[in-house]
């Protein structure tokens, strides 16, 4: 650190920019944790400069030296030369939103002992995601296992989209969620159910924390403290089963050490219902411009859709997803039975044609439900429309291979 010189903080190592401690005046408006990264530097001389030009945009246009986060962060010094490396560093996204946490315990499981970075976890704040972890959430994600990176979605040369006015930051995107899930766009598009929402109210909830406020943290009621939104995307349907978790054996109390974000049988890290559907975060656009959606305590909606349970949560689901798997496993044993008759039925032209067509009408809609894997809650009534549908076409298509049976008799 002597080689480096005085650091932005009154002690080394706990900030790369800022003022020299004592010695000279580099005002940033930012908080000293997160200034790290993000920061507005100017050259003020002294504090009565600084209280001069506050209110005037051009004067503090006029002292400002860096918008935070600049070309070399990521370039590397003179990467932008002729021939230049950037200085032999250049880096990415990850040096910064990649910070992992090592959990012994799941370096221990046989899943950790056959790759150990199954042992890397997120960062925590006291009981929930730190700032800074979306890598390292993203990590353990079916999305990462199928090549997707930071920038797949994100451009990070304009990195907020909407004017810094707004009281929300609405980052800059390449590549949206419709962009690759057809099937899941196709159904919601067609649903009045959360019409008004995104893909990401529900799969990228608002779960990290950016300080240390631990009276704030209520993980199993989803909330408070969270001002980050997730990157995990995998919502587990599961009555019981938690994002966030102790360690085993501790209390669910926000003030014990050691919480980590679970993972499913696929090694994955999963969000769990509470966090989904009824998180309670003033921070969340997604939240606080519908209603509150099923939050306890934000909720704008009629009592009876306030949850404080993941158990309710988990019974409204199971009253879409029941019936729709019920009679999809009706019509997918329905197809299979036609086409074994198929081969052993006498059929004219016209006859084998509408089989076919049947058939073939609800094998799209059992492709299509099988791609969304939502069983209905991306849309209730038009999934439940579309495989009553299917049924309707293989009961018509049975009913014909009937007719020439009894025929045939």
């Amino acid at each position: 650190m002597a080689g480096i010189g005085a650091s932005g903080s009154h002690q080394w190592g706990m900030s790369s920019y800022g003022a020299k401690y004592e010695k000279e005046f580099l005002f940033q408006p930012a908080a000293s944790y997160c200034e790290i990264c993000h920061t507005f530097k100017f050259d003020f001389k002294n504090k009565e400069e600084f209280f001069d030009a506050l209110g005037d945009p051009k004067k503090l246009q006029e002292h400002t030296i860096s918008k935070g986060i600049a070309c070399e962060e990521c370039h590397g010094a003179g990467g932008h030369l002729d021939g230049g490396i950037g200085g032999g560093m250049p880096s990415n996204c990850e040096r910064c939103h990649q910070r992992f946490n090592f959990v012994e315990d799941l370096a221990n499981t046989d899943e950790g002992k056959e790759k150990l970075e199954y042992a890397f976890n997120v960062k925590m704040k006291s009981s929930c995601p730190s700032c800074g972890t979306e890598g390292s959430q993203l990590f353990a994600s079916a999305h990462y296992d199928k090549g997707m990176r930071c920038s797949t979605c994100h451009d990070p040369h304009e990195v907020t989209a909407n004017d810094w006015k707004s009281g929300f930051t609405k980052p800059a995107i390449r590549k949206d969620c419709t962009d690759c899930h057809a099937a899941q766009t196709l159904i919601a598009e067609n649903s009045a159910t959360h019409s008004e929402q995104t893909c990401q109210s529900c799969h990228m909830p608002n779960t990290g924390s950016c300080e240390n406020f631990t009276g704030m943290q209520f993980p199993d009621m989803a909330g408070f403290d969270a001002v980050r939104r997730s990157h995990i995307w995998k919502i587990d349907v599961d009555p019981e089963r938690k994002m966030l978790n102790p360690p085993a054996g501790k209390p669910r109390d926000a003030a014990v050490k050691g919480w980590s974000v679970a993972k499913d049988e696929n090694g994955h890290h999963y969000l769990d219902l509470m966090w989904s559907c009824a998180r309670t975060s003033p921070s969340d656009i997604d939240v606080v411009e519908n209603k509150g959606c099923h939050s306890p305590f934000q909720s704008e909606l009629e009592v009876g859709m306030h949850y404080e349970d993941q158990m309710e949560i988990y019974g409204e689901v199971q009253k879409w997803q029941k019936p729709i798997k019920a009679t999809y496993a009706e019509v997918v044993a329905a197809v299979e039975r036609i086409d074994q008759l198929l081969e052993v039925t006498k059929l004219d032209a016209a006859q084998k044609a509408e089989v076919y067509m049947l058939t073939e009408k609800a094998q799209e809609t059992l492709d299509l439900l099988e791609a969304d894997g939502s069983w209905g809650v991306h849309g209730p009534r038009y999934t439940a429309k579309r495989i009553d549908a299917a049924l309707a076409y293989v009961t018509q298509a049975q009913a014909i291979i009937d007719g020439a049976l009894t025929a045939k008799k």
